[in-house]
């Protein structure tokens, strides 16, 4: 949720939180605010796509860490949207916050954003270091405090609202633990007289014996309300209801504020400003008042006759929400039956199956499937792109429809209700129909009858089985209505959703092959089990993309791919010492991670997964051969520098977000379908700065592959398997002319290097002379008007060829 303001009081005022030794504990983890956590503190590249195995090295070192202070952590996710579109208005906000700075980094302005694989990177190295985790049905932040005062230990999460929940050991923001282990001899007594955190790891028979702990500062209900003589802690749930959160609009306590003069603080006990002065006035104003009746009976008078009984109500559902919660998760960890935390509905109130249920609350399918068929209704996460094109959403949007209709056949009357429709409204005649935000989303944010308009029409559409997706078009953000695929070509129609657990394994991924449009290709299977989700991803990613990607794309991603699952991969088991990390700008992260960073960069622990990806290959391959390339491929790991002369590229970019959308379903298909094929792992497939910077350097070689063959090793074990596998995935594709001609762009630069380029065009990869072919007929007065683009116009994306010339983009 978030309390507005009460995160940066504590943080100007660290008194109202207690010195601490963290260790020989359990901790519950706020999982969604750790991964943003570490990925924002570690200051790991996003302007690229992600990278993401360096995200998943700096995950295991935070665990490590904590192990090595012999403290036990359990992820606690927060689940679907609720039914009651509580937050609806700050879902809108945030997704158009989203799209905006994506927007200004695809321009190379400065902003931060999550990669849309994050969350997959973080579950795989939960998975891999076994560390306990689950997903809450909803909003998980009731369950994480109920949960933390039932197993006796504090909360771990950077959100507000664990200030007004009473954990009673405390509750500690990630901003305030020092990551840096610290050892001590001797007993050391805390300021609430305990030995360390629980009564600490040393006690009579181990006084001597050496204790690691984190230094950390936690915070405790009592104490805050010590510092302003209050004694009852229902002033808290009140506090957070006037200062407003993500359930309520602060505005509709404006009146009373204007009214009532509240109490000023001395300034010799708070650092303030003017919105700290209102946290410090409510609650010097509510220590007056020992019952939520009497504080609402004072406020009251204050606010406009007509909104009195809203306002109690407000009140009224803080105080419950934050006031004695209750969670049946400890069981859950103990005996996961589906009775003990009740069922799952579909949006027409079907209860969905319990293998569904069990997989949901694993975190073994996304959240996404959750708000899918129980609400209708998603939030696409934008990504980095060329925002003159259209959404990188769009190619990967087949297989999200394959998704919503094996989610959408439980309904019992989902299909009927689609017959029905189809024939007398004509809103059915489309499998996708658009429809514009007519008003913008800053009305949608504030005004509460355009949210629940919002909600009204996106369930007024869902009733004749559509899903909404919330997506972008250029910098805005667009309802789009996604009709579910029941049936497939060359397939037939799809397994009921309760029947998916009872097919074979087989037929699972017959259904999956089919999904991607790849029934019959069966050369994709020659390759080792780990590789083979992954080539077909690419292949479908290759046949859906618009605009079209380059060659070059996809060599980038074989070089990527080989690096990370095989190259770096096997230099770690070799125990090779890691290359050294290459300096990436300077940025806004937080010292204590930076420092963490740069002292833990050990080889990380492997997974049994990740070391098949080198042992199924079977090759005979030399570690000096490895290292070579190795070092060779290292330089290209550095935060590319852009200027005006070399703008940052959007359009490069842009397919590879297509693939990583691509990705992303195939993953999400792969788990509905209980995982026929091996599953994807993110940080063993992309870096996007590598990706970059790679498909760069090739822009500008003659010959691409003379210069991966190079690279790689000549003639080599290494260099071989990247031919292998380019000539699968090449030779997959029903039809040529998939991809379009690289950019020119880089000719520029030399005006020698010229001619050379445009020979070394016709060589590039496989099955390049059909490929030439196809490109040389296309005329070059469509290549030209990309040039012209209007990114205001949503109409000029009808316009745009697919060229990559990225001459049009502008730094601002």
């Amino acid at each position: 949720m978030g309390i507005h303001g009460l995160s940066s009081f504590i943080q100007d005022n660290p008194h109202l939180l207690q010195e601490h030794k963290l260790h020989d504990t359990k901790i519950i983890i706020d999982g969604n605010n750790l991964y943003h956590f570490l990925h924002y503190n570690y200051r790991i590249p996003y302007h690229c796509g992600g990278d993401y195995d360096t995200f998943a090295k700096n995950i295991r070192d935070f665990f490590n860490t904590l192990r090595t202070c012999n403290i036990s952590p359990v992820v606690v996710f927060d689940g679907g949207y609720e039914s009651d579109d509580r937050k609806l208005r700050t879902t809108l906000r945030r997704s158009q916050e989203r799209i905006h700075l994506a927007g200004f980094i695809s321009q190379g302005m400065r902003g931060k954003i999550l990669p849309i694989l994050a969350y997959e990177v973080f579950r795989d190295v939960l998975v891999e270091l076994d560390i306990s985790h689950l997903t809450c049905d909803f909003e998980a932040d009731d369950q994480i405090a109920a949960l933390a005062n039932e197993w006796n230990c504090p909360v771990v999460s950077n959100d507000s609202d664990f200030y007004v929940f009473d954990v009673h050991c405390g509750y500690i923001p990630f901003d305030h633990i020092d990551l840096n282990v610290q050892v001590y001899n001797e007993p050391d007594v805390d300021s609430d007289g305990g030995h360390g955190m629980l009564g600490g790891c040393v006690d009579a028979s181990r006084e001597e014996k050496e204790c690691k702990y984190l230094r950390a500062r936690i915070y405790r209900v009592h104490n805050f309300l010590q510092h302003f003589s209050c004694t009852h802690t229902v002033a808290l749930p009140v506090l957070a209801a006037l200062l407003g959160n993500d359930f309520v609009d602060s505005r509709v306590f404006e009146t009373f504020f204007a009214q009532v003069p509240l109490p000023k603080g001395s300034k010799h006990d708070f650092f303030t400003n003017k919105r700290h002065s209102k946290i410090i006035g409510l609650m010097l104003w509510m220590k007056n008042f020992s019952t939520v009746e009497r504080i609402t009976n004072q406020l009251l008078p204050h606010i406009q006759k007509d909104k009195r009984d809203k306002v109690t109500e407000i009140i009224k559902k803080s105080v419950e929400n934050y006031t004695n919660p209750t969670t049946k998760l400890a069981d859950f960890f103990s005996s996961p039956v589906e009775k003990e935390l009740g069922h799952l509905l579909t949006y027409d109130q079907c209860i969905l199956p319990a293998w569904f249920a069990e997989q949901f609350r694993f975190s073994r399918v996304p959240k996404l499937m959750l708000n899918a068929v129980s609400l209708h209704r998603i939030f696409l996460l934008a990504q980095v792109e060329d925002m003159k094109q259209s959404s990188s959403y769009t190619c990967s949007r087949k297989l999200r429809q394959i998704i919503y209709g094996l989610l959408l056949t439980h309904d019992k009357n989902c299909n009927k209700e689609i017959t029905e429709s189809t024939q007398t409204n004509d809103i059915n005649k489309g499998a996708n129909k658009e429809i514009s935000i007519t008003k913008s989303t800053e009305d949608v944010m504030t005004n509460e009858k355009l949210v629940k308009d919002s909600s009204d029409n996106d369930k007024d559409v869902s009733s004749v089985a559509y899903i909404v997706e919330y997506d972008r078009e250029n910098k805005s953000q667009r309802k789009i209505l996604v009709e579910p695929m029941f049936e497939i070509p060359q397939y037939g129609p799809l397994p009921s959703l309760s029947s998916i657990p009872a097919l074979s394994c087989q037929e699972r991924r017959d259904l999956l092959v089919s999904s991607l449009q790849q029934t019959g290709i069966e050369r994709l299977d020659e390759v080792a089990e780990m590789f083979q989700l992954v080539l077909r991803a690419m292949v479908f990613w290759i046949m859906n993309a618009h605009p079209r990607v380059t060659q070059l794309h996809v060599s980038v991603l074989l070089v990527t791919l080989i690096k990370l699952a095989v190259i770096d991969l096997t230099c770690i088991r070799a125990g090779l010492k890691e290359l050294p990390q290459i300096k990436q700008p300077k940025g806004k992260g937080k010292r204590v991670a930076q420092s963490k960073v740069q002292k833990s960069r050990t080889s990380p622990p492997l997974s049994t997964d990740a070391c098949v990806y080198v042992d199924s290959l079977e090759m005979d391959i030399k570690l000096t051969t490895l290292r070579t390339a190795q070092e060779r491929l290292h330089k290209f790991m550095a935060a590319p520098q852009h200027s005006t002369a070399h703008p940052f590229s959007s359009t490069v970019i842009h397919g590879f977000a297509q693939y990583q959308t691509c990705l992303q379903a195939v993953t999400y298909l792969n788990q509905l379908l209980v995982e026929p094929f091996h599953k994807i792992h993110p940080a063993l497939i992309f870096n996007g700065t590598f990706a970059y910077n790679f498909y760069q350097e090739l822009k500008v070689r003659p010959n691409p592959d003379l210069f991966i063959s190079e690279t790689l090793g000549r003639a080599g074990p290494i260099s071989e398997f990247y031919f292998e596998l380019s000539e699968k995935v090449l030779s997959s594709l029903p039809i040529v002319g998939y991809f379009q001609h690289v950019s020119q762009m880089s000719a520029k630069k030399s005006k020698k290097k010229a001619p050379k380029k445009k020979a070394g065009e016709e060589k590039m990869l496989m099955n390049q002379d059909s490929d030439s072919e196809e490109r040389s007929k296309t005329p070059d007065v469509e290549k030209k008007r990309v040039k012209y683009a209007d990114v205001e116009n949503k109409f000029s994306s009808l316009v745009i060829d697919d060229d990559d010339d990225d001459s049009d983009i502008d730094l601002i």
